[in-house]
């Protein structure tokens, strides 16, 4: 995972099965997953009571894969805020409330 843009706006994974471009607004959480398929997964912010983010994965993609990446772009995001440890990051502290089919997490 290559992190690029002056404001964090962008990121490159690549992967075994091809390159992936991560793009949009990774602090207010609303930004799309794109291969050469075209758009595989989306993340967005809804606006509820606590923080709920949506995770929206197209038929066909590893559901698992695209989470993950979606952790490690909040990880590298919170490390860049001089956050440590669980807990600090936009899905860190809110990943249980908000990712459907995830459960609660400590």
């Amino acid at each position: 995972m290559h992190h690029t843009g002056v404001f964090g706006q962008h990121f490159e994974i690549a992967t075994s099965q091809g390159n992936i471009d991560a793009s949009g607004d990774f602090g207010g959480w609303n930004y799309t997953l794109t291969s050469a398929a075209g758009v595989i997964g989306t993340v967005a912010r809804e606006m509820a009571f606590g923080e709920k983010f949506v995770v929206d994965i197209a038929d066909g993609q590893n559901d698992v894969f695209i989470l993950a990446t979606v952790l490690a772009i909040d990880n590298i995001h919170d490390e860049r805020r001089g956050h440590q440890g669980l807990g600090g990051g936009m899905l860190g502290g809110g990943l249980g409330g908000g990712l459907p089919g995830l459960g609660r997490f400590p």
